[in-house]
């Protein structure tokens, strides 16, 4: 990851040694391309053997501070497991047996999982739930409430959001 102290220092220290390396990233937006910021980002993301991404976004991230188009793959990230999966749609009952146990109230529930970052449309998630009725919870897991998101819910009278930081 090139955007920590630690990717920043094992990218440096592959160049170095001419070791083969692959970049992967999240949520990178390119910026104007100027500044010693932007040549120092551009030095250290030009040189992977590869370069992974979760969407397009960030192909372009890459290709705009230099990384070959050919050598961008993009690869479905996830953290799910087979064993997470259920084979077979739970009955009502065990339906609200699981909300019990997580204390959710309400009747119906809307979830989204990812970071609390603007590309993601949480924005527009949050605009998308106005009018929605008492008993449907939004619940937003990864991130803390920013102020961003709490004037969007003041604004848009959204009521029922519930924000979830970062789980196993």
């Amino acid at each position: 990851n090139p955007t920590t102290p630690t990717g920043i220092v094992g990218i440096t220290f592959c160049k170095a040694k001419r070791i083969p390396y692959v970049l992967q990233s999240e949520g990178g937006l390119p910026k104007n391309g100027k500044g010693f910021k932007e040549r120092f980002k551009k030095h250290l993301l030009k040189g992977a053997s590869l370069y992974l991404t979760g969407m397009k976004p960030e192909e372009d991230y890459f290709t705009a501070y230099g990384a070959p188009l050919e050598k961008v793959k993009q690869y479905p990230f996830a953290s799910l497991a087979e064993k997470d999966l259920i084979k077979e749609v739970p009955t009502k009952e065990e339906k609200n047996e699981c909300k019990h146990r997580l204390g959710i109230k309400y009747r119906r529930t809307i979830l989204y999982v990812g970071r609390m970052i603007h590309i993601k449309g949480v924005d527009i998630l949050i605009r998308a739930c106005q009018g929605l009725e008492d008993d449907v919870g939004v619940f937003l897991v990864g991130g803390y409430e920013t102020e961003e998101y709490a004037e969007l819910a003041r604004k848009y009278n959204v009521h029922n959001l519930n924000f979830i930081n970062h789980i196993q």
